[in-house]
Order: C-alpha cells, then structure tokens, then sequence
C-alpha cells in the first residue's frame, strides 16, 4: 500500500460491502480487496489488509455507504410500536419461535428482513410475557464456548452470549421445541459462561 493511497469501504447493496485500495488524487481502484455480505466483515478485512501494508493504518479508511444503518432504525421503531400493541402470545420453555428481535447496536444480535426476525429459544419463562430467550443462527461455522449446536433442530447454532429478556409480544410464529434433556445442557453452558 502507497502513502498515496487509501481504504475504501464502498456498500453496494444492504448487505454488500466492496473493500478496495483506492488512490487519494484520482480515487481510482489500485487493487480489489474483496466483497463481504457485513460491514464488521469488510471492516475488519480493511484493517487486516493495512496492518500488513507498509505503511500502516494511520492512513486510514473512507467509508461510501447509503443511509441504510439509519432508515433500518427508523423501520425498527415503527415495527416496535406495532408490536408493542399486539395481544397476548401463549408460550412454553423449549419452545422455538421466529420473534421480532429488532435492529439492535453493535455486536447484538439484529433481525432479519423488514420484521427484523430471527428464530430465538425460549429458555426460561418467568411469566406469562416475558422470558429468557437465546438468538439462532443458521452459520454453521459458529464453534466454542459461547455458541451450541443444536441437535434436535438440526441446522441451528444458538448465540449463548447473546441470551436475554424478551417479551412475549416479540413472539412472532411458532417454529418447534428441543428435547428437554439439550435444554437442561443449555442451561449448564449459559451458565458457566456468566
């Protein structure tokens, strides 16, 4: 990498982020970084590319993105008030629902397309509206002490370390239940890492 030369973080689409060295005068592409589906992702790809540049990060990253970071918190807000006006939903430990999880900051945990949805474990009910519930993922590269792989839902990953309260409300469609026996060494794995 040049001095001349600079990081450019270019969001193509929403969920496509373009990595490149570009020039500071010309702003031409020197050299192709890669495509990444998140801006943690390309983020860190970026810092990765420079630190093992010469001349090192203090000459930074440009970011190019839309303003969809701030219309998905916008959307989310709608959403929430909606969901905040729904009627009671009948819910049970071990069960796995699609909930309404929202647009979240930072490394939490975000839902997905405009419900911002994702499948959460119910855990622990503590009444008839809210319960501890743990977030999945369908990324099968998910390994160690904060994720467990599930067994009797077969394909899925739960995020242990993003474990929290939720409200019933959230619940969105019911999707099945585990086996009470992984529930209980889900419940020793939360655990041991609190």
């Amino acid at each position: 990498m040049s001095a001349n030369n600079f990081i450019l973080i270019k969001e193509k689409t929403e969920d496509i982020f373009q990595v490149s060295e570009n020039n500071y005068e010309s702003n031409e592409e020197i050299q192709s970084i890669g495509i990444f589906n998140s801006l943690r992702i390309a983020i860190e790809k970026a810092e990765e590319y420079i630190s093992k540049s010469e001349i090192g990060i203090e000459y930074g990253i440009r970011f190019s993105l839309k303003k969809v970071v701030d219309q998905d918190f916008d959307n989310w807000n709608t959403k929430k008030k909606a969901l905040s006006k729904r009627g009671r939903v009948y819910f049970q430990k071990r069960e796995v629902w699609i909930g309404s999880i929202g647009k979240n900051i930072g490394d939490e945990e975000d839902g997905k397309h405009s419900d911002f949805e994702r499948p959460v474990l119910i855990v622990r009910k503590f009444n008839n509206n809210i319960f501890l519930g743990v977030p999945l993922t369908s990324n099968k590269n998910k390994d160690g002490k904060y994720y467990h792989r599930l067994v009797s839902f077969c394909g899925s990953v739960l995020i242990l370390s993003q474990a929290r309260l939720f409200d019933a409300k959230r619940l969105l469609r019911f999707m099945g239940k585990i086996d009470n026996s992984e529930l209980k060494e889900i419940k020793l794995k939360i655990g041991s890492i609190v």
